[in-house]
């Protein structure tokens, strides 16, 4: 059974039905029949009321098993719950109560009153074999998750003198979901001048270092293990390995939302962040670059998030829908511990960009991945827009909340 069912019926209704057995002793003392015809009409109406209520609640579903609405801030959208009638008997008295638990205040109501427990109600008639569906129109307001908790529908009976609350139980459940806004992220674009998908180009951003080229005079700031030394004992100077550029066609974004602060869990401008996060995957989608993302917030599956490399739109829903769950409540994972199971896991990824907080523990990764042949760049935040550095680079992170 898709309802669970609540009787509401006043204390009126309680007095009358206890004073059915008084009533019926004097009626028969008083050998009245228009009032004994009075007495069983009304025996009738409550009988008739309270089948009313019963059949109703047995007749009345909701089709379907889920609705998401998804929307950027500032977008409306709305939310359709469907409910069908499926006897000739209709229902004129019915009150639709939802229950949205939206604890980021993430969506408003519109033109729709509701309290601060997030319960709205509205007047919901059903016809006689019909199904309606009934509008609960929002507006978005900030990134964030929505979930509709509970649904209950009031029939009230034809008499006014009682009522069935129906808890619906069944498959259907609603969700809205807010992505990120898209704040720029400038430096994209002096990268996929190197970098332009399956297009080679003469510059490029990477250079392979399973395809050497030859080499060239040493110079100082060439790394160490890039010596030929066999090719400088034959010309008695140093020689250093020049191997030969590719063009890459996939990024991989690691986000770090942990605080370096110890009083604090996370970050500080982990909106600027994760909005400068969701405007890179629409720019690699944009120019056909395949990307995957990691996050070191712990998901269901595992100690951080992670969604596996793909292109396309529907990969960016992926991408948008998981930096909308994004809490500040999570438990997070320590970034060392993820960049470990990254650098473990893609041995075939040349190029990383990192957002959110960066240590010292961090950069030196970085930079060990760097001298393996590595391209790593990371997103400075702010609330205006987003910049590419080196790794190196000086402009500090929010460090937060």
């Amino acid at each position: 059974m898709s309802w669970t069912e609540q009787y509401i019926v006043p204390k009126l209704y309680n007095y009358l039905l206890w004073s059915l057995p008084i009533l019926f002793v004097i009626l028969i003392y008083s050998k009245s029949a228009i009032l004994f015809g009075v007495f069983l009409l009304f025996i009738m109406l409550l009988l008739l009321n309270h089948y009313y209520l019963k059949y109703l609640s047995n007749t009345i579903s909701i089709p379907g098993e889920k609705v998401t609405v998804r929307m950027f801030p500032e977008d409306e959208g709305t939310l359709k719950i469907p409910l069908e009638n499926i006897t000739k008997m209709p229902i004129t008295q019915g009150e639709l109560t939802l229950f949205l638990y939206d604890p980021d205040d993430a969506v408003t109501m519109i033109n729709q009153p509701t309290n601060k427990q997030g319960v709205y109600s509205s007047p919901v008639v059903v016809l006689g074999q019909q199904k309606v569906v009934h509008h609960t129109n929002v507006k978005a307001c900030k990134r964030g998750i929505v979930q509709l908790r509970t649904i209950e529908y009031t029939i009230s009976d034809m008499m006014h003198l009682g009522k069935v609350r129906l808890g619906y139980r069944g498959q259907f459940r609603g969700e809205l979901i807010v992505y990120p806004s898209l704040i720029p992220v400038r430096g994209l674009q002096q990268i996929l001048q190197h970098n332009q998908g399956e297009h080679p180009r003469n510059q490029s951003l990477h250079e392979d270092m399973m395809m050497a080229m030859g080499t060239r005079d040493y110079t100082s700031g060439d790394p160490f293990n890039r010596i030929n030394w066999k090719a400088s004992a034959r010309t008695q100077s140093l020689q250093t390995k020049v191997y030969e550029r590719t063009t890459i066609s996939k990024w991989c974004l690691i986000v770090n939302i942990q605080s370096t602060e110890f009083k604090r869990q996370s970050i500080e401008n982990l909106e600027q962040v994760l909005s400068h996060v969701a405007y890179t995957c629409q720019f690699a989608i944009e120019n056909q670059i395949s990307f995957e993302l990691f996050i070191n917030m712990r998901g269901p599956s595992g100690p951080f998030i992670h969604l596996p490399t793909g292109t396309g739109k529907d990969h960016l829903l992926k991408a948008l829908e998981l930096l909308a769950r994004v809490s500040k409540s999570t438990v997070l994972t320590d970034c060392q511990e993820m960049l470990h199971y990254v650098h473990s896991n893609t041995k075939e990824q040349l190029f990383y960009l990192h957002f959110g907080a960066v240590n010292q523990e961090v950069k030196h990764n970085y930079k060990q991945w760097e001298l393996a042949g590595a391209t790593v760049y990371r997103v400075a935040s702010n609330e205006d827009f987003g910049q590419v550095l080196s790794i190196g680079g000086e402009v500090d992170e929010a460090q937060g909340t």
